[in-house]
């Protein structure tokens, strides 16, 4: 059994992740908030509140343009607990690296894929435990809210079509769109999830509500 050190929400929660012009409900000031890899940075810019979860890939401390982009927008934020997924790069050496960029944090649970994997499981019945249906962090941030009890939970800055992040001008493209629809749809049995997002909606059958941009 994987245990997280965080109290329930057992309120509204609103998970951001990266895509650009994220619509927020109109409850998001009061939410808790739950971020993905460098989102904090937009919630920041957004005025929303500090995020009580972040969940954080170790694949952010690659090479790539996106990588680089999304670190650059660390500096000086801080969570409640970061989720840190250990893949890619080992936490030892992202926590040098996050330490160095002013990144700060209250607790850590540091999870493995396999541990992941089990936490969708046991939420959501829906194995992922192979490389063609692991979901990105994103969605699965948003498993972890709605496990940490959330209601309702709005998924905020998620796109399963538009390229790119709301902090970068690369357009770096979106990866484990299959997968994460394939979850998504699963999830939207859960009345308690709802997104801002049309295309999300459109696409998985997770309920729409209304939104404003920044």
């Amino acid at each position: 059994m994987v245990r997280l050190n965080v109290r329930p929400f057992r309120g509204p929660t609103l998970v951001l992740a990266s895509a650009p012009d994220p619509l927020l409900p109109g409850w998001a000031g009061d939410a808790e908030v739950v971020c993905v890899n460098a989102s904090g940075a937009i919630a920041r810019r957004l005025a929303l509140p500090s995020p009580a979860v972040t969940v954080m890939s170790g694949f952010m401390f690659g090479d790539s343009i996106a990588n680089h982009e999304a670190r650059a927008m660390l500096g000086d934020l801080r969570t409640g607990l970061l989720v840190y997924i250990d893949v890619g790069c080992g936490f030892a050496a992202a926590r040098r690296c996050l330490r160095a960029l002013g990144y700060a944090w209250d607790d850590v649970a540091v999870l493995g894929y396999d541990q992941r994997a089990q936490l969708v499981l046991d939420a959501t019945g829906v194995d992922v435990s192979t490389e063609v249906a692991k979901p990105s962090t994103g969605v699965f941030a948003v498993v972890l809210a709605l496990l940490l009890k959330g209601a309702p939970v709005c998924m905020a800055g998620f796109s399963l079509r538009q390229a790119g992040h709301a902090y970068s001008a690369s357009n770096q493209p979106r990866h484990h769109v299959q997968a994460d629809m394939s979850l998504l749809r699963a999830l939207a049995k859960n009345e308690r999830l709802c997104t801002t997002a049309a295309d999300v909606a459109e696409r998985t059958g997770i309920a729409l509500v209304a939104g404003v941009g920044a």
